[in-house]
Protein backbone atom coordinates (compact mmCIF):
# COMPACT_ATOMS: atom_id res chain seq x y z
CA UNK A 1 0.00 0.00 0.00
CA UNK A 2 1.08 3.36 -0.81
CA UNK A 3 2.31 5.70 1.56
CA UNK A 4 0.02 8.66 -0.25
CA UNK A 5 -3.73 7.85 0.15
CA UNK A 6 -6.22 8.57 -2.17
CA UNK A 7 -9.13 11.19 -1.42
CA UNK A 8 -11.49 8.53 -1.27
CA UNK A 9 -9.42 6.26 1.55
CA UNK A 10 -9.49 9.52 3.64
CA UNK A 11 -13.23 9.87 3.97
CA UNK A 12 -13.03 8.81 8.01
CA UNK A 13 -10.17 11.46 8.21
CA UNK A 14 -11.74 14.23 6.34
CA UNK A 15 -15.30 13.62 8.31
CA UNK A 16 -13.79 13.73 12.21
CA UNK A 17 -11.42 16.86 10.88
CA UNK A 18 -14.87 18.61 9.68
CA UNK A 19 -16.38 17.43 13.16
CA UNK A 20 -13.21 18.45 15.30
CA UNK A 21 -13.11 22.52 13.69
CA UNK A 22 -17.01 22.82 14.09
CA UNK A 23 -17.00 21.58 17.47
CA UNK A 24 -13.45 23.59 18.12
CA UNK A 25 -15.37 26.91 16.72
CA UNK A 26 -18.26 26.36 18.38
CA UNK A 27 -16.71 26.41 21.66
CA UNK A 28 -15.13 29.53 20.47
CA UNK A 29 -11.17 27.88 21.20
CA UNK A 30 -8.74 28.26 19.12
CA UNK A 31 -6.10 25.66 17.92
CA UNK A 32 -3.41 27.30 19.94
CA UNK A 33 -5.97 27.23 22.77
CA UNK A 34 -6.91 23.54 22.01
CA UNK A 35 -2.95 22.69 21.77
CA UNK A 36 -2.34 23.21 24.74
CA UNK A 37 -5.25 21.46 26.63
CA UNK A 38 -4.56 18.31 24.81
CA UNK A 39 -0.51 18.73 25.16
CA UNK A 40 -0.46 18.89 21.35
CA UNK A 41 1.24 21.91 18.88
CA UNK A 42 -0.67 24.02 17.15
CA UNK A 43 0.57 22.92 14.25
CA UNK A 44 -0.35 18.94 14.74
CA UNK A 45 -4.25 20.39 15.52
CA UNK A 46 -4.25 22.19 12.26
CA UNK A 47 -2.70 18.77 10.24
CA UNK A 48 -5.58 17.01 12.16
CA UNK A 49 -8.62 20.15 10.89
CA UNK A 50 -7.15 19.38 7.29
CA UNK A 51 -7.14 15.90 7.36
CA UNK A 52 -2.96 16.06 6.99
CA UNK A 53 -1.95 13.25 9.19
CA UNK A 54 -3.07 10.07 10.54
CA UNK A 55 -4.41 10.19 14.08
CA UNK A 56 -4.51 7.56 16.27
CA UNK A 57 -7.32 6.89 18.65
CA UNK A 58 -5.23 7.76 21.82
CA UNK A 59 -4.85 10.82 20.16
CA UNK A 60 -8.42 11.47 19.11
CA UNK A 61 -9.16 10.35 22.73
CA UNK A 62 -7.29 13.32 24.41
CA UNK A 63 -8.89 16.03 21.65
CA UNK A 64 -12.46 14.18 22.83
CA UNK A 65 -12.27 14.69 26.26
CA UNK A 66 -11.99 18.62 25.60
CA UNK A 67 -14.20 19.09 23.18
CA UNK A 68 -16.83 17.24 23.48
CA UNK A 69 -16.63 15.30 26.94
CA UNK A 70 -16.51 17.74 29.67
CA UNK A 71 -16.01 15.51 32.81
CA UNK A 72 -18.02 12.45 31.30
CA UNK A 73 -16.58 8.84 30.97
CA UNK A 74 -18.27 7.35 28.03
CA UNK A 75 -16.90 4.23 26.27
CA UNK A 76 -13.49 4.58 24.97
CA UNK A 77 -13.28 4.42 20.99
CA UNK A 78 -10.75 1.77 21.28
CA UNK A 79 -13.44 -0.22 22.87
CA UNK A 80 -16.37 1.23 20.16
CA UNK A 81 -13.84 0.41 16.87
CA UNK A 82 -13.97 -2.89 18.98
CA UNK A 83 -17.19 -3.77 18.92
CA UNK A 84 -18.54 -2.24 15.57
CA UNK A 85 -15.56 -4.67 14.33
CA UNK A 86 -17.30 -7.62 16.14
CA UNK A 87 -20.76 -6.89 15.12
CA UNK A 88 -19.66 -6.26 11.60
CA UNK A 89 -17.66 -9.30 11.34
CA UNK A 90 -20.83 -11.63 13.00
CA UNK A 91 -22.45 -12.14 9.39
CA UNK A 92 -19.61 -14.59 9.11
CA UNK A 93 -16.45 -13.47 8.20
CA UNK A 94 -13.83 -15.00 9.78
CA UNK A 95 -10.48 -13.07 11.65
CA UNK A 96 -8.22 -14.08 9.02
CA UNK A 97 -10.65 -13.02 5.80
CA UNK A 98 -11.29 -9.63 7.20
CA UNK A 99 -7.23 -9.54 7.47
CA UNK A 100 -7.19 -10.94 3.98
CA UNK A 101 -8.99 -8.37 2.39
CA UNK A 102 -8.03 -5.45 4.80
CA UNK A 103 -4.04 -6.19 4.08
CA UNK A 104 -3.31 -6.18 7.56
CA UNK A 105 -2.35 -8.96 9.78
CA UNK A 106 -4.90 -11.26 11.88
CA UNK A 107 -2.67 -10.93 15.18
CA UNK A 108 -3.69 -6.96 14.79
CA UNK A 109 -7.58 -7.72 13.76
CA UNK A 110 -7.67 -9.73 17.00
CA UNK A 111 -5.69 -6.82 18.91
CA UNK A 112 -8.39 -3.88 17.24
CA UNK A 113 -11.47 -6.71 18.07
CA UNK A 114 -9.98 -6.91 22.28
CA UNK A 115 -9.12 -3.25 22.32
CA UNK A 116 -5.41 -3.48 22.90
CA UNK A 117 -4.15 -2.01 20.06
CA UNK A 118 -3.84 1.98 19.29
CA UNK A 119 -4.90 1.74 15.76
CA UNK A 120 -5.30 4.67 13.92
CA UNK A 121 -7.73 6.56 11.20
CA UNK A 122 -6.63 4.77 8.16
CA UNK A 123 -6.62 1.67 9.57
CA UNK A 124 -9.99 1.88 11.18
CA UNK A 125 -11.08 2.86 7.66
CA UNK A 126 -9.01 -0.21 6.00
CA UNK A 127 -11.16 -2.01 8.18
CA UNK A 128 -14.51 -0.63 7.62
CA UNK A 129 -14.09 -0.48 4.17
CA UNK A 130 -13.19 -4.40 4.02
CA UNK A 131 -16.54 -5.13 6.41
CA UNK A 132 -18.54 -2.94 3.91
CA UNK A 133 -19.47 -1.00 6.96
CA UNK A 134 -19.49 3.61 7.71
CA UNK A 135 -16.45 3.47 10.17
CA UNK A 136 -18.29 7.12 11.48
CA UNK A 137 -20.96 4.62 12.57
CA UNK A 138 -18.16 3.94 15.71
CA UNK A 139 -17.22 7.02 16.77
CA UNK A 140 -19.49 8.70 19.43
CA UNK A 141 -19.50 13.11 18.98
CA UNK A 142 -21.66 13.86 21.19
CA UNK A 143 -24.04 16.98 20.86
CA UNK A 144 -22.02 17.06 17.52
CA UNK A 145 -24.18 14.39 16.06
CA UNK A 146 -27.63 15.73 16.65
Amino acid sequence: MSDKLSIDTRRLRAALAAKMAAKRAQKKMSQAALAKAVGMTRAYIGKVESSGTNVSLDTLERIRVVLWLGGENPERYKDSIARGVLEARANGVSQERLAEIARVSVPYVSAVERALTNTSLDQIEQLADALKVDPLEWFDFGDLDD
